[in-house]
């Protein structure tokens, strides 16, 4: 059986969401993903 590592980073902020997800070991990819939000868009 092959194991898949992934880390996942989230930095949140009232405007913004940033998200990182690295593959395993110190060659591995980064993807990168922010997303902006717009006051009033997200509600509770």
């Amino acid at each position: 059986m092959n194991k898949i590592v992934k880390y996942v980073g989230l930095d949140v902020h009232k405007d913004s969401i940033t998200i990182a997800i690295a593959d395993e070991g110190r060659d591995g990819n980064v993807r990168v993903y922010r997303v902006r939000m717009q006051l009033g868009f997200l509600t509770h």
